[in-house]
């Protein structure tokens, strides 16, 4: 193979690190970061952090992108205002609709991983509450949701094609990605290195300092500025905290993004409905269903 090692091991470290990061047990953290070196001397993975179960050794991996890189995040920075304005719009429709009404459809929040084929798996969530609003998903555009947000679909279909056409491939999401106070989202890796993930933040009640944060791999953690993208390799470890109100502050409200995944600008298959198994031998060979459903 071309990684050197055998990546028909990898699905067996999935299992085994999917197994421990799910159930927890005393220690696991250390377990799992010991298979991961251990991986990576097998030539399964590269890098003890990044443990995607689909792997293209072939890219460029560093944990933190820059957002100013992407024409896609400095637009998204650029149609700020109008993103956020329709989110808030259709928050206070769903506040204000009356239980009588019936003309009323405005779909509500879902809660993460709770729709067939969620890619972003509700099992990450180890307190708290995380919500999404999906727009592109399971390889269609959700129509519901996505009539309750014409410009931000506009601006997303004209120009975040590579977020659009990863989603449609089933390879991402674009959702809001909505987390309650007293969430915390354990480390996991996600499902695949052909991507990256944008996050354009619309509500951040809280600072870094005040521990809201996501820390990607060993790099200092990060906290999120209204308006202002991040840009991150999913596929490194990364974890999620938004902290309880204390007792005596008003409630701080929900930290809201637009979550984007979109294809690594180096990866040669986007948009190609064989992108998995075009790009990683293992994918090919692999009966799929063996894999922990998170993970693909």
């Amino acid at each position: 193979g071309s990684t050197g090692g055998d990546p028909k091991q990898r699905p067996a470290y999935i299992n085994l690190i999917g197994c421990l990061e799910r159930n927890e047990p005393s220690g696991w953290y250390d377990q799992v970061q010991e298979l991961a070196a251990q991986g990576v001397k097998q030539g399964v993975w590269y890098n003890r952090w990044q443990r995607p179960p689909h792997f293209v050794p072939s890219l460029v991996a560093k944990p933190w992108h820059d957002g100013e890189d992407f024409a896609m995040s400095r637009m998204l920075n650029e149609n700020f205002d109008i993103i956020r304005g329709e989110y808030d719009a259709y928050i206070s429709r769903l506040v204000n609709r009356k239980d009588w009404d019936d003309s009323d459809t405005t779909p509500g929040l879902g809660d993460v991983g709770n729709r067939a084929g969620a890619l972003h798996d509700g099992g990450l969530r180890k307190s708290g509450r995380w919500r999404e609003v999906p727009l592109f998903t399971n390889c269609t555009l959700q129509r519901e949701y996505a009539d309750q947000f014409p410009e931000t679909i506009r601006i997303l279909q004209t120009h975040c094609r590579d977020a659009t056409g990863l989603a449609l491939c089933g390879g991402g999401d674009v959702i809001f990605s909505v987390l309650s106070p007293g969430t915390r989202l354990r480390p996991h890796c996600g499902p695949s290195n052909s991507r990256l993930t944008c996050h354009l933040p619309i509500h951040v009640p809280k600072t870094v300092e005040q521990g809201c944060f996501i820390r990607v791999a060993a790099e200092e953690p990060r906290g999120w500025h209204e308006g202002r993208c991040l840009v991150f390799d999913d596929s490194f470890e990364h974890e999620v905290c938004y902290p309880e109100a204390k007792p005596d502050e008003p409630y701080p409200g929900d930290r809201v993004v637009l979550l984007a995944n979109f294809w690594h600008p180096d990866f040669e298959f986007k948009n190609d409905p064989e992108w998995r198994q075009k790009s990683d031998e293992m994918m090919a060979s692999l009966d799929v269903e063996t894999l922990p459903q998170t993970a693909v």
